[in-house]
């Protein structure tokens, strides 16, 4: 009661510029610095006498100070750093990790997949050298680069998704991927704990590396589907990310066996002969779609090999097919 007539009194007084507002207030200070430790107790008494307790039933010491925020966050810190998988994440950034920075991450080494020597820093060039080694998903030495081989996450989303689909043609509803990898009792029993936007980032992995589709669902989005072939040309903000609808496994494309040794002699590359990850073939798949769109290009600018090549053409035509 009290404490009640104090904030009475101040409430009525404060911001007068009066000879009796001037006593009542330094009054008012002189009994809450004398009694303030029987002032505190009042917070102790009434909102401390509950019990937090962890799984095994053991009681976790807490102090009633701030908002109710400010005594969680402490105590779900150390269940968080204690139970969940995530906990080897250690950043060693000079910011902290969060969902700005993961963005950040994606729209640089998860959607380029490698960056080019002397790239000019960007936000998202520097976001990924400062994270990408942390979430396992760059190893060095090798600063430009996407990695999955030690990326534990990507590997354990994959073989989920592919244990839960199996046909390519089904599909997962992506907030069900939320759900286990996100929180805790997730595949296997493993408690994960991994933020929405790394569950993304993960999955956008797969993506990049030709394993995954992901279907979008929303308005005014720039595609319906992400998928190896226009990734890296997606800007992916916040509203593209939180429209992620279902995903699809992608089927390994067929006749690589016999693609791969012209393959290896148009690209100059002898160890495609020996690629047999879905991942490498995809990316096998694309240089050689550069490859034939610079080839063309260039064999048009020529002069005359345009009509020689129709020539050659009708000679040819019904015998072969390219």
């Amino acid at each position: 009661m009290d404490f009640a007539a104090y904030r009475r009194m101040v409430a009525e007084y404060i911001g007068k510029d009066t000879e009796e507002a001037r006593l009542v207030l330094e009054w008012v200070q002189g009994q809450l610095s004398a009694n303030i430790g029987a002032i505190y107790r009042i917070v102790s008494d009434s909102y401390g006498r509950g019990r937090i307790a962890a799984q095994d039933h053991t009681q976790m010491n807490f102090v009633v100070q701030g908002e109710l925020s400010a005594i969680l966050t402490t105590l779900a810190g150390q269940v968080l750093d204690t139970i969940c998988v995530c906990r080897e994440l250690e950043f060693d950034a000079p910011a902290p990790s969060n969902d700005v920075n993961t963005i950040n991450v994606i729209n640089g080494i998860v959607r380029s997949k490698s960056f080019p020597r002397g790239a000019k820093p960007t936000k998202e060039i520097s976001a990924s050298q400062n994270y990408g080694f942390a979430l396992q998903i760059m190893r060095r030495p090798n600063d430009r680069s996407l990695d999955l081989r030690e990326c534990r996450y990507t590997n354990d989303l994959s073989e989920w998704i592919e244990e839960k689909l199996g046909d390519t043609t089904t599909t997962l509803p992506a907030d069900t991927i939320y759900k286990n990898f996100m929180g805790i009792n997730g595949p296997g029993g493993l408690h994960y704990g991994l933020s929405k936007r790394m569950v993304q980032m993960y999955l956008l992995c797969l993506v990049r590396e030709g394993r995954l589709r992901i279907t979008l669902s929303g308005r005014n989005l720039p595609v319906e589907v992400v998928d190896y072939s226009n990734i890296a040309g997606i800007d992916f903000k916040v509203a593209v990310l939180d429209a992620f609808h279902q995903v699809q496994r992608l089927k390994p494309p067929e006749g690589w066996e016999t693609l791969a040794p012209f393959a290896a002699v148009l690209l100059d590359d002898p160890s495609l002969n020996t690629v047999h990850e879905d991942a490498d073939i995809q990316d096998a798949i694309q240089r050689l779609m550069t490859f034939k769109d610079e080839q063309y290009s260039k064999a048009r600018s020529e002069n005359g090999l345009p009509s020689l090549f129709r020539q050659s053409s009708r000679r040819t035509a019904g015998k072969c097919s390219i």
